[in-house]
């Protein structure tokens, strides 16, 4: 992940901001999102992050569903077919 960070950002400090990452939100602009839907691969480097995006919309009153399909990659979307 570092490595498409690299490629991504020439400014390595921008990745703290919300706009590159709505993790980093202040809540009173998480609380304009609508009814959220959050779906995980339970293996995937990115879940924890999605974990606390989930829960930081909850936190700033957004109705959110989170959903963490076990034992699955990254990839789980080109799985379907």
């Amino acid at each position: 992940m570092t490595w498409y960070r690299e490629r991504y950002f020439t400014n390595l400090s921008d990745t703290k901001n919300w706009d590159a990452s709505p993790c980093f939100a202040p809540a009173n602009v998480l609380a304009k999102s609508p009814q959220t839907f959050i779906a995980i691969a339970e293996c995937d480097l990115l879940a924890p992050e999605g974990i606390d995006y989930a829960q930081k919309l909850a936190e700033a009153g957004v109705e959110t569903e989170m959903k963490i399909y076990k034992g699955a990659t990254h990839s789980i979307l080109i799985l379907a077919g």
